[in-house]
């Protein structure tokens, strides 16, 4: 079990890390042009390759249709499923970071961070009435 659960820990991880990789690249078109969208093209191919072997070993749910409140999905993937609206946080831009810039992608945390929470207690309560 705890194999499994390391698995799904680091197969994760890597998702988010190609996920967050492919979101800073982007926004790096409009500075690299060509390589950034070779590295995008790389990128995205090794997110479906992970993306599938964990599918295909069983040791993620998490699919393109997966929601936070399904109660049969495991806490780290909705933790990935959460954090996913931080991806679109401008800070990943690296050039011209402006204050507003850096107030979205605090709310964007917010988000993810406020949204758990909630998420965690609704299913908690849900799970304490049965």
């Amino acid at each position: 079990m705890a194999n499994n659960k390391k698995k799904r820990y680091i197969g994760l991880i890597g998702l988010y890390v190609l996920l967050v990789i492919a979101s800073s690249l982007i926004q790096q078109i409009k500075y690299y042009g060509l390589i950034a969208w070779i590295l995008i093209v790389v990128t995205i191919l090794l997110v479906i390759v992970l993306w599938t072997y964990l599918l295909r070993k069983n040791i993620v749910n998490v699919t393109w249709k997966s929601m936070t409140y399904d109660p049969q999905s495991h806490r780290s993937e909705r933790i990935f499923l959460c954090s996913l609206v931080t991806l679109v946080s401008p800070i990943l831009r690296f050039h011209d970071i402006t204050s507003y810039d850096v107030i979205l992608s605090v709310i964007a945390l917010l988000v993810a961070v406020i949204g758990f929470t909630l998420n965690e207690r609704h299913l908690s309560k849900k799970n304490d009435f049965r």
